[in-house]
């Protein structure tokens, strides 16, 4: 009798089991981009470009996020992988144009920029991936007054060549307090750069992008696509 019970039963699970409502939940990421890709026509090795990354935190709470950057070009009617040849740097300091509390008076944030430098500090890869630059007394004047902690002739730190990086160059990679800083901190892995994990506040958010090109690099039209991940 017991044989027949303990059957029965496995039977009567059996067929609940075969019975049961399977539902999938899918559960969406409270990042969302507005857009995701961008793209800069290269009209020759050297040349370079900004981009205003912008989207939205639509929770409550700050959320850390990873961002991930792919680098193509379109060639053969096709978009191919970019191994080398470029250089890539971020800030997320672009959110002080967007804040209405500071009464900026420059129309775009690209002008903004131009006229605070000193204001932004800047995610790039390892000293490895970076060239060294002397800061000179041209530069200085041209971008005074920050550099004027910096002695002529001082190694600096930019994040492609010196001629067209000469806005952020940084002698120590340590000190935050010489502003502009380059923060060391992305990871390039084949045509991908990754960020460490970033803080998003709830609400719109903003990230400048500098997407340049070196001398050796072939002219063409280029594509980063970008994806934030929590």
């Amino acid at each position: 009798m017991a044989i027949v019970g303990t059957a029965t039963a496995l039977a009567a699970l059996v067929n609940y089991l075969s019975n049961t409502v399977r539902t999938e939940i899918t559960v969406e990421s409270p990042i969302e981009l507005y857009d995701t890709e961008y793209t800069f026509n290269i009209s020759y090795g050297g040349e370079y470009d900004y981009a205003l990354i912008s989207g939205i935190n639509r929770a409550n709470v700050p959320i850390e996020a990873v961002a991930e950057v792919t680098i193509e070009k379109f060639n053969n009617s096709q978009w191919e992988p970019v191994m080398d040849g470029y250089y890539l740097a971020a800030t997320s300091d672009i959110e002080y144009y967007f804040n209405e509390t500071y009464g900026w008076t420059e129309p775009t944030w690209k002008d903004w920029m131009k006229n605070n430098w000193n204001w932004l500090d800047w995610y790039v890869l390892d000293p490895n991936n970076l060239t060294v630059c002397n800061m000179t007394g041209e530069i200085k004047s041209e971008y005074a007054p920050i550099y004027d902690d910096v002695t002529n002739g001082t190694p600096c730190y930019v994040p492609g060549p010196c001629l067209y990086n000469k806005e952020m160059m940084d002698p120590d990679l340590i000190d935050i307090s010489n502003d502009p800083d380059l923060l060391p901190v992305l990871i390039k892995e084949n045509n991908t750069i990754k960020s460490p994990k970033i803080l998003i506040e709830p609400g719109e958010f903003y990230i400048a992008v500098k997407f340049g090109t070196l001398p050796n690099i072939e002219p063409g039209q280029y594509r980063i696509s970008l994806t934030m991940r929590p």
